[in-house]
């Protein structure tokens, strides 16, 4: 699949049966739908996604084309004690995190949980692992 933002391929990164798809230029990461909860339920924690249904309009952004069915995705912001704006499919494909989107996420998690450790450990290991192979 293109990755979104470089328009390069991406590279499917395994680990624990759960997919990402990670671009090696842009570092952005691609979760199919149901794959963020895999991994919370994999990883016996909570992701907050917030109101996903809430699309933004005010987003100096460029616009990103789901990787599936290269459809524009819509920007949503999930919501907590910071707000993370990220793209997805209308179609329920998945959602497209930029670089750094994922970690905001996550510390957010930080700020009211200390259980967030083994999902940057997943994700430090599963994308590490990529950058090895690469060079």
């Amino acid at each position: 699949m293109k990755c979104p933002v470089c328009e390069i391929d991406t590279i499917v990164v395994e680990r624990n049966e759960i997919e990402i798809d990670f671009c090696i230029s842009c570092r952005g990461l691609w979760f199919d739908s149901g794959e963020i909860e895999i991994l919370a339920e994999k990883l016996n924690c909570e992701i907050d996604l917030g109101d996903a249904s809430r699309v933004v309009a005010e987003v100096s952004e460029k616009k990103r084309k789901c990787l599936r069915c290269g459809r524009v995705m819509v920007k949503v912001a999930l919501t907590g004690a910071r707000r993370v704006v990220v793209d997805m499919c209308d179609r329920e494909h998945g959602l497209w995190f930029d670089a750094g989107e994922v970690g905001s996420l996550l510390q957010r998690r930080d700020e009211s949980n200390e259980d967030s450790e083994p999902i940057l450990t997943f994700l430090g290991e599963a994308i590490g692992s990529v950058r090895s192979e690469k060079g």
